[in-house]
């Protein structure tokens, strides 16, 4: 059977080929934050919006504090109210075929975060994040013991090893269409709409003729 490259077919190629070429994935980049020591230190949380919160019990009668750290404009916030917030921290998977480790991973939003060592793929030890395609490396391991991730993708640790907390922001930009692609596709379409509708109108007022 033969292939004709009609119009109707022209406008779905253009229009494949200009959205792949903008959602084409790529590797997921991150800006990792030493949040410092866990000493008394517990992790509420993240949530989507950016926050992440962190709850201190000292010796009473001191009363437990918790600070909001909003980890986009680089604010913290300390007080003793429990804040009332929804967390989106992630769920309980496990670590991708390749890796190994002692603890499970967490995945959110098509995205996982995990830590490994000795992998029998060959890849370096440490902490990984980001599609499963395509896995970003974030730092060399101490242990990956307490993890959350939010559906942005940012993902936050507790190396038991070293007694720190880790806080990797994901910081991929959105792929958005550049405008001369937006252009050039509605221009494409447009101009391949009017001549479907053309071939379409001269047919139906074509005469017939008899021989």
């Amino acid at each position: 059977m033969k292939f004709r490259l009609t119009p109707a077919r022209s406008v779905l190629l253009i229009a494949t080929v200009l959205f792949a070429s903008i959602t084409l994935a790529h590797a997921d980049t991150y800006s990792v934050e030493n949040l410092g020591s866990d000493h008394g230190k517990g992790i509420l949380g993240l949530t989507d919006s950016g926050i992440l919160v962190t709850v201190q019990n000292p010796p009473l009668p001191s009363p437990t504090t918790y600070t909001l750290f909003s980890y986009l404009d680089g604010t913290s916030v300390q007080t003793t109210v429990a804040p009332n917030l929804v967390y989106d921290n992630g769920s309980h998977c496990s670590i991708p075929s390749g890796f190994s480790g002692a603890s499970s991973a967490v995945c959110n939003n098509g995205r996982i975060g995990f830590g490994s060592r000795s992998n029998p793929n060959g890849d370096p030890d440490g902490v990984y994040a980001g599609p499963l395609s395509d896995l970003t490396l974030l730092s060399g391991i101490g242990t990956f013991d307490l993890s959350f991730m939010n559906n942005r993708g940012d993902l936050v640790w507790v190396d038991g090893q070293d007694e720190l907390i880790f806080l990797a922001i994901d910081t991929t930009p959105i792929p958005t269409p550049e405008p001369s692609s937006l252009l050039l596709l509605t221009t494409g379409l447009a101009s391949f709409a009017g001549a479907l509708w053309h071939r379409k109108r001269m047919k139906l007022t074509r005469p017939n003729c008899l021989s």
